[in-house]
């Protein structure tokens, strides 16, 4: 190692230590809880800084439609994988991932289920990531009955 830093030196010419690095996001989007709610979907987006820069994968998806299986405990599985490079020069701005859940209403039709959002982490190796999920409610009866009424609660 210390042989090939010798020569990097030499061929670039300086000292200097590298102008960026690279965050690589290996994992999966796998299940979620929802009491009472079946045929769920999760839209996903990575938010990050300005001085970052996807190299490879995708930024923004959307898992398959899952539903509940019989006798379990509400838990809707997608097992939907993620696979991102990043680049920056700077950590302002970490990546975090952004989560909507979906699920279909009374008519059928496609109404947010909850919000939530966690920072990646900042250590290499195997991270389990859980994500509380928020959904905000009407401030007034009179909101939440023309917010049903419109299929936008």
């Amino acid at each position: 190692l210390g042989n090939f830093e010798e020569k990097r030196m030499a061929k670039t010419g300086s000292s200097a230590p590298p102008s960026s690095f690279e965050v690589h996001i290996m994992g999966q989007i796998e299940s979620a809880v929802f009491p009472n709610e079946d045929n769920l979907f999760c839209q996903f987006r990575l938010l990050h800084g300005s001085d970052w820069q996807v190299i490879a994968g995708m930024e923004e998806g959307i898992t398959q439609v899952a539903s509940v299986p019989v006798g379990s405990e509400q838990k809707v599985i997608w097992n939907f994988p993620l696979d991102i490079t990043l680049k920056s020069s700077n950590v302002f701005g970490w990546p975090q991932l952004i989560l909507e859940v979906h699920g279909p209403d009374f008519l059928n039709r496609d109404v947010i289920r909850g919000y939530g959002a966690v920072h990646l982490p900042l250590t290499p190796g195997s991270h389990v990531l859980h994500v509380r999920m928020f959904k905000p409610l009407s401030s007034s009866l009179l909101q939440q009955f023309i917010s049903w009424i419109g299929g936008k609660p």
